[in-house]
């Protein structure tokens, strides 16, 4: 049998109002599975229970509601589609009861019911009711429905499962083609299996035989089996309850909390941004969560500590949104868009909520354009035009497979967002490149400008060295940035790369003059091993001017005050020698040498020039890349 949905409904409330009392008179399941539980008759930890209601398939989460286990209920309400919000007619409002609903609203949980419980215990219903109506304003459950119910004498149920199909019927649809992602709350091993995690899936469907990533241990797996609520299944498809028999990894390298997805979706972050916001709701003597304070972060089924960096003020109350950044205590897999939740670091108290507007592995400043940029993401968190557009004013060149990645956008949406900033002339875009069409106008304007006014100084000159580039557009580059950005100044434009500069290919250069001859002498004399020393330019006879004249050009580079060398031959030494340094991390003089191809009375010259040149520095015996 197909269906046509496929749903998550999670509990939520305060400890021993009924919650899986309700899941099974739902489902007629029992979702306490844990001895402890059934002999405390407390649920501790996540249970599950899965049934047809209608057109759907419902998968349930039952949540803990005791204080003491709520990072178990955060895990439970990470990816939900409909919430119960349990509340006892005996009861009445209580603190998980309004901890959790706080926790609702900071999860951007957008459908609930209220379940007024235990309902045969009491007489006043309708004044009960209007009680936890005035509980509820200002809340994102503000209008739902609260619908009376007994899981003693089933009075209510048939009302309870209607409520749920009209809620449904107005769930936005679900999007098609995310990447796939599972957040693990639970990682076990079967005798026969060996590895089965499980976890609420999203995105892609899940495939047997179908290769997966798993963050943490990084490590890639295959998906040997599947299956929904104990039925095997061939394919599982997003909003499902997934069951995931992995292949060559051990169920004890995964852990709640950690990520099953793509690979290139699972990058290890260090630092969020975020637009932070504390409810309303709490008391106005609560005290304000303050800048560089140390909290605990829940995000999905993990939980970590961090350090709060507020950017514009120096403390939150409630009811205020401010921008801020998470320095986290260990990388965790976080993506763009994500909600996330924000306790003290002693894990007994909420105090906020955030979206995740950047993400890095780094600490750093943040400037006011980079503010401003954040602020517009905060106000248009579903907008894959205004993230796209954001990421290439803030990164100004970007490989088109990492625009708004990783994120919950589908493909569709970035290629549509692509197109459409192409069209209105935001983008510029060249083979797997796309960059901010601000900053490419501006590179060609500034390289132009810089180029012809060297030709008009100096007509002998080679022109600009490519290394300028960084410093003329005031950004910096990686090498591959680099060189994907010269070739396509160049054939966009007039401009002409040779021996590590850029001129105009127009540009003739000045030949006429007399030292030519000189000048073709020395290169001659320096073609084999790119290198002339003093005592060589006296053995040969050649012109000092000549020499002065490519120096001056940038044909030629003064080492020292008895070596020179051209500007082709010292650009490769610095490649070797950065490429040999990322991969060692440092190396002597003799090391290098043999990389460069040099001797050591020239190494030891260049690598000086090196030091002066901020390349490298040197400590002791040993050379390293200057940070």
């Amino acid at each position: 049998m197909s269906f046509l949905n496929n749903v998550i409904i999670a509990t939520a409330g305060h400890v021993d109002h009924g919650k899986t009392s309700l899941i099974k008179s739902l489902s007629d399941q029992d979702t306490d599975r844990l001895p402890e539980e059934k002999k405390r008759k407390l649920t501790i930890d996540l249970g599950f229970a899965g049934m047809q209601l209608g057109e759907n398939r419902i998968g349930f989460i039952d949540v803990p509601g005791h204080q003491d286990f709520i990072k178990n209920m955060v895990s439970g309400v990470c990816a939900v589609d409909l919430i119960l919000l349990v509340i006892s007619a005996e009861d009445g409002w209580m603190p998980q009861t309004e901890e959790h609903l706080q926790i609702i609203n900071y999860l951007g949980i957008k459908k609930g019911i209220v379940v007024l419980t235990k309902t045969d215990l009491v007489k006043e219903i309708n004044f009960k009711i209007n009680s936890i109506r005035k509980k509820l304003d200002a809340s994102i459950l503000a209008d739902s429905e609260i619908v009376p119910f007994s899981s003693k004498t089933g009075e209510g149920l048939t009302d309870l499962k209607n409520s749920i199909l009209s809620a449904l019927k107005t769930l936005p649809k679900r999007k098609e083609g995310g990447p796939t992602r599972l957040l693990v709350d639970r990682s076990f091993s079967l005798k026969g299996m060996g590895t089965v995690v499980t976890g609420t899936l999203t995105g892609n469907p899940l495939l047997i035989n179908g290769s997966i990533g798993v963050y943490p241990p990084s490590k890639k797996s295959r998906i040997r089996s599947l299956h929904n609520h104990n039925q095997p299944s061939d394919m599982l498809t997003t909003g499902l309850r997934a069951a995931v028999n992995l292949t060559d990894i051990a169920h004890s390298e995964i852990k709640r909390g950690s990520v099953l997805a793509s690979p290139k979706y699972l990058i290890p972050v260090l630092t969020l941004d975020i637009i932070l916001e504390c409810s309303s709701r709490f008391e106005l003597d609560s005290k304000p969560l303050k800048t560089n304070s140390i909290v605990r972060i829940h995000h999905g089924t993990a939980n970590t500590e961090a350090r709060i960096i507020l950017l514009d003020i120096k403390k939150i109350m409630p009811g205020q949104r401010a921008l801020a950044q998470l320095r986290l205590s260990k990388p965790v897999s976080i993506w763009l868009g994500d909600r996330i939740l924000i306790r003290n670091w002693q894990g007994n108290k909420t105090l906020a909520g955030g979206l995740v507007l950047n993400i890095g592995n780094e600490k750093k400043q943040i400037n006011e354009i980079t503010k401003k940029t954040l602020k517009i993401r905060s106000r248009f968190p579903d907008s894959a035009i205004i993230w796209t557009y954001s990421q290439t004013e803030l990164e100004k060149m970007v490989k088109l497979d990492q625009l708004i990645r990783p994120s919950s956008f589908t493909q569709k949406e970035r290629s549509q967002a692509i197109s459409h900033l192409a069209k209105k002339n935001k983008i510029y875009l060249f083979g797997d490149w796309v960059l901010s069409n601000k900053f490419w106008n501006a590179s060609v304007e500034k390289v132009s400008r810089s180029v012809d006014k060297i030709h008009v100084d100096n007509p002998a000159s080679s022109g600009m060295p490519e290394e300028r580039l960084t410093e003329l557009l005031n950004h910096k580059f990686n090498s591959e940035q680099l060189e994907e950005l010269l070739r396509e100044l160049c054939l966009k434009n007039n401009f002409i790369r040779h021996g590590g500069y850029i001129a105009r290919k127009t540009h003739a250069r000045d030949q006429s003059d007399n030292l030519y001859d000189e000048k073709e002498r020395i290169r001659l004399a320096m073609k084999e091993s790119g290198i002339i020393t003093q005592a060589q330019l006296t053995e040969y006879g050649l012109s000092k001017q000549a020499l002065r004249f490519l120096i001056e050009s940038g044909d030629i580079l003064s080492i020292s005050d008895e070596i020179y060398m051209s500007a082709m031959k010292y650009g490769s030494c610095k490649l070797a020698t950065k490429m040999h340094l990322r991969g060692h991390g440092k190396s002597t003089v003799s090391e290098l040498k043999k990389v460069m191809n040099i001797s050591r009375k020239i190494a030891v010259p260049v690598l000086e020039k090196m030091d002066s040149d901020g390349i490298t520095s040197r400590q002791g015996d040993y050379r390293f890349l200057f940070k």
